[in-house]
């Protein structure tokens, strides 16, 4: 598990013109929302992918993933022309942290 921020801190970088690569400063821009009240568990490949993003951002990625790769991925498209693999586009994206306050 991770610990994630829901509104995001965002750390500060700089880009290097000669090596054409931004750097991670050891500086955040919202250093007020390092609280706990603001962080909440998350599994580190959803925080690794959500990064510095708002949560209806990271929503909004989900489907575009999603999406993408329907699109893309003929071995996908397989599994769904077999019914080996169903896409609700219907159902809502929730958090774990969003499904354990409905309990």
């Amino acid at each position: 598990m991770h610990v994630d921020h829901v509104k995001p801190i965002k750390r500060k970088h700089t880009y290097n013109r000669t090596t054409k690569k931004w750097t991670k400063l050891n500086e955040v821009k919202y250093p007020e929302r390092d609280v706990m009240d603001n962080m909440l568990p998350s599994c580190a490949s959803c925080n690794i992918l959500k990064g510095s993003k708002y949560l209806e951002t990271f929503r909004k990625n989900i489907v575009k993933q999603l999406n993408k790769f329907e699109k893309k991925h003929a071995g996908f498209r397989l599994l769904m022309r077999f019914n080996l693999v169903e896409v609700n586009r219907e159902l809502p994206i929730k958090f774990y942290f969003e499904l354990m306050e409905e309990l």
